[in-house]
């Protein structure tokens, strides 16, 4: 059984897949068609928001970073998840470790998530 399945949402959101000319982009688009055939049989709504949508509402800046978002998210009332944003490192060179990413992209799924809540009414 599918997680469309035995959820049952009606409204599924995603991150939209870039078009670039890559194997990596191709898998991500093909990815995103079956999850749109598969939730239209099920009768869910698939949204699609560009990374750029996502970070105008939740942020008010489109090109705001991925840090931004995760502070912007706790000031929004996420006040358990303070402690899971990283700290910018003291030279950008460093990067954050492969755990601070992994919540970097857990902020990520958030705001997708409140920026399709703020987009549905």
């Amino acid at each position: 059984m599918s997680y469309l399945e035995e959820y049952a949402p009606d409204i599924v959101v995603i991150e939209a897949p870039l078009m670039l000319p890559t194997k990596r982009a191709a898998l991500m688009s093909a990815i995103a068609q079956e999850l749109q055939e598969r939730a239209s049989e099920l009768g869910a709504r698939v949204i699609e928001l560009t990374p750029q949508q996502v970070r105008q509402s939740v942020v008010g800046n489109p090109k705001a970073t991925k840090l931004d978002v995760a502070e912007a998210l706790i000031r929004r009332g996420f006040v358990e998840l303070k402690t899971k944003v990283p700290v910018k490192p003291a030279w950008s060179a460093l990067g954050f470790r492969s755990g601070e990413k992994y919540w970097l992209h857990m902020f990520d799924a958030l705001g997708l998530a409140c920026a399709a809540q703020a987009g549905i009414r």
